[in-house]
């Protein structure tokens, strides 16, 4: 059987909500978001950041094995015109990938208030 008909990851995010973070522009700015593999093959999830559509930061692929729980994270430097102080509405998603383009497993909103260093 083709291997695509037999797999049958189910990548799933655990609990990450919705907060409000304050940072200065140089600081570090991390997201952990734990994902759960029930299904019975490996799969591949990462997180993606970004605002009115523009990707600001994307996160490493971690695999998740079959019954297993990881934790997702991102730790990256918020610099550069992408983010200018004041608040900014993120969202931060997990997907899987590949396929291309990467499916959406979960989506959550951050408030973001960046301000001058």
């Amino acid at each position: 059987m083709l291997d695509f008909l037999t797999r049958k990851p189910q990548l799933r995010a655990g609990g990450f909500g919705q907060f409000a973070l304050t940072k200065r522009i140089g600081d570090p700015i991390d997201f952990v978001w734990p994902c759960t593999n029930s299904g019975d093959a490996a799969g591949s999830a990462f997180i993606q950041v970004s605002e009115a559509g523009a990707s600001v930061l994307l996160g490493a692929a971690f695999q998740v094995s079959p019954n297993q729980t990881i934790p997702l994270n991102l730790h990256a430097t918020i610099a550069g015109p992408a983010l200018t102080p004041g608040l900014h509405s993120l969202v931060v998603d997990m997907r899987e990938g590949p396929p291309s383009p990467p499916r959406i497993i979960a989506a959550s909103t951050v408030e973001l208030s960046v301000v001058l260093a």
